[in-house]
């Protein structure tokens, strides 16, 4: 039996143990020496062991039954991932679909008023990056784009709408018996946008129509999200400076400024406060008015009237953005950086008096903080680790809010689905884009970016399962036919939408305004409480705080009441019949229900000022609008059953009261169940 557990031991470290410490005992010497020969093997053998357990052996000294690393096995790794993948050719515009424009158009379940597009980019692999053990790539779109198929007909055709592009991620791991495999994964995007891809082909794919919506008087929303070090700063940055050259190529003088300030939790840092200037107190805030709008308190605001001046200031950002070094990245963008564009109306400031102008364009820019594995954030500081918990909250405020407002989407799901946008600051900022009840487009691209290499290789693959859901096309359900809602106006034809124009310009407008928005507005201007308004202590400031807020108020009671004077006198004029006639084909002018439902404001200023001039025209543009907007937002709420027939207020009604006659019915016999018993007892 000894000889049996010896020679066991023994055979499990002869390849690390010397010669002469491996020396078996001898059966002619002396059980007593054949004991000390083979404890002084033991720890021979053991010693060996413990400095093969601190030093790992070449591969050619490997113990037998250890595996081998990834890095170890680059070579053969290398020779499947290419036999994988191969050599991608550069990929081409030609083929992609406006998935922008074609979602923005999808009116299944009325219409789609915010539309979220999920897209990957691949960095390229770089220099230094080649010559690593684990730097060869395993992340890469697939060769063609794939578009979805559904029946129609006995046959199959391809849908704009279902048009998606894929990537491909083959994670190197060793089997257990040490031969080199991949595991392949894949996942489906809007657009995909391969390491050969500039930023211009970004931009033009889906920066260029997002800065459109903003000149049109909409919001557009670009995010960029991934792992620290895959290119999210690198690629924001570039959507700013075309985004900058494309605003200005109109030329059409039109109001733009812009804003920038970095957000980590709860604390926002003004990224182009004036240094020299005093500190306000709390600092950057961001809250909702009492008319739900929400305000930012505290943030500079810096007009720029040509290309330069606008790049000037991105680069004042770029350069006060907080940064920190991290395991993957030495220059880590350690919190949510964030750029408004807001964008006017050309001609605006003749109008704007009165709140007479089209609602001026939104364009966000963020810069989400990059995300980390626990394995690459063991060795952070205890300030760094609480950074990494702010921003992993964020983003799953930010997830869920995103997949919350594409569930309310869903026919009848609007009033039984919550958003929760007052979460974060950062979803609270853009509660544009989730609140259903908001009164224009919006329009939101999630970028996600991945790093190539092999070392990354996990966190690419989370990085792609977190975005990829985001991803959904609102679209009809083949087993559900919903009843259709005859008060949609995005379902009209180009008939009954000329009709019910025509209706609303006869009607007249409301001379009443909206006190709920007017009170807010005397409330705030009377206090001083304005974006640019000095806070502080001293009796200088607060002089002069008293006579700006005076200014202001004086200001917004005279426009209110110029703004009601022409109300009136237009309303005067409708129903005297001395005012020309309007003409609701010239407005409405061949489109659609769904297409003058996504007509921007501005353009519908443009119509009906060509037969409306001056203050009574954008008068009457704006209640055009607002009374076009309420029929949206109703249809896009409407209540259905779950078999998408329209339950009618009236029948929501009843069935609300037949469940409390039922509840109270329950209670009584509930209550006289509990008498019997008693009385029983």
């Amino acid at each position: 039996q000894f000889w049996a557990i010896t020679s066991t031991f023994l055979r499990g470290n002869m390849s690390s143990a010397t010669p002469t410490a491996a020396v078996l005992p001898d059966a002619s010497a002396g059980g007593a020496g054949g004991v000390a020969q083979v404890a002084s093997s033991t720890i021979a053998s053991t010693a060996t062991s413990h400095t093969t357990r601190k030093n790992p052996p070449t591969l050619t000294s490997r113990p037998k039954g250890v595996k081998q690393s990834v890095a170890e096995l680059s070579a053969e790794f290398r020779a499947l991932v290419n036999a994988k993948i191969g050599d991608n050719p550069p990929r081409t515009m030609q083929g992609r679909v406006d998935v922008l424009a074609v979602k923005s158009a999808n009116a299944v379940n009325g219409l789609e008023t915010s539309t979220f597009t999920v897209c990957t980019r691949i960095r390229p692999t770089l220099g230094a990056e080649r010559e690593q053990p684990e730097g060869f790539v395993v992340v890469a779109p697939d060769l063609a784009p794939t578009k979805m198929k559904m029946k129609k007909g006995g046959k199959k055709v391809a849908s704009a709408l279902d048009y998606t592009e894929r990537v491909r991620v083959l994670t190197p791991k060793v089997s257990v018996r040490g031969a080199p495999t991949l595991e392949s994964s894949s996942s489906e995007f809007d657009f995909c946008f391969g390491p050969e891809e500039d930023n211009g082909t970004v931009f033009d794919q889906v920066g260029g129509p997002l800065t459109t919506r903003a000149m049109e008087g909409q919001v557009g929303v670009v995010f960029a999200y991934g792992q620290t070090g895959s290119g999210k700063t690198y690629t924001m940055n570039g959507l700013m400076d075309h985004t900058a050259e494309q605003l200005y190529e109109r030329g059409d003088g039109r109001a733009i400024s812009f804003q920038y300030f970095e957000l980590l939790g709860n604390t926002l840092t003004d990224c182009l406060a004036d240094p020299k200037a005093p500190t306000h107190q709390g600092g950057v805030q961001i809250g909702e008015a009492l008319d739900g709008r929400v305000i930012t308190r505290n943030l500079s605001s810096h007009p720029a009237s040509s290309v330069a001046e606008l790049k000037t200031l991105i680069d004042v950002a770029k350069r006060n953005r907080t940064t920190a070094c991290t395991e993957r990245n030495d220059e880590s963008s350690r919190s949510h950086g964030i750029a408004i564009i807001t964008v006017g109306m050309p001609g605006s400031a003749d109008t704007d008096a009165g709140g007479l102008a089209p609602t001026s364009g939104k364009l966000y820019i963020i810069d989400l903080a990059g995300s980390e594995r626990a394995a690459d954030s063991k060795h952070h500081s205890k300030e760094r680790m609480a950074e990494t918990k702010q921003i992993n909250l964020s983003l799953m405020a930010l997830k869920d809010c995103i997949r919350a407002r594409t569930q309310a989407s869903a026919p009848g799901a609007a009033k039984t689905v919550h958003v929760p946008f007052r979460r974060s600051k950062l979803t609270l900022l853009l509660k544009d884009v989730f609140d259903i009840g908001c009164a224009r487009m919006c329009a939101t691209v999630v970028i996600a970016a991945v790093s190539p290499l092999a070392r990354d290789a996990a966190h690419s693959v989370n990085t792609l399962k977190y975005a990829s859901p985001l991803r959904v096309a609102v679209r009809k359900s083949s087993k559900l036919k919903l009843e259709v809602d005859a008060h949609d106006p995005a379902l009209w034809s180009n008939t009954q939408m000329v009709a019910w124009v025509q209706t609303t310009c006869t009607a007249g407008v409301k001379t009443e305004p909206d006190h709920a928005h007017r009170v807010q507005q005397i409330w705030t201007a009377e206090r001083g409480i304005t974006a640019e308004a000095p806070i502080g202590h001293s009796v200088e400031v607060e002089a002069a705080r008293a006579r700006k807020a005076a200014a202001a108020a004086e200001s917004l009671q005279r426009a209110i009441d110029d703004e009601e004077h022409v109300k009136v006198e237009l309303l005067a004029s409708l129903s005297a019949g001395t005012m020309p006639s309007v003409n609701a084909t010239a407005i409405v002018d061949g489109l659609t229900g769904v297409q003058m439902c996504a007509l921007p404001e501005i353009e519908l200023h443009r119509r009906v000022q060509l037969q409306l001039a001056g203050s009574a025209g954008a008068v009457l543009a704006k209640h055009i609008h607002s009374e076009l907007w309420t029929l949206i937002h109703d249809a896009k709420t409407r209540s259905r059953r779950p078999d998408g027939t329209i339950i009618t207020p009236d029948q929501e009604e009843a069935e609300r009261q037949a469940k409390e006659e039922a509840a109270l019915a329950k209670a009584v016999v509930w209550k006289e169940r509990e008498r019997q018993l008693n009385a029983t007892d």
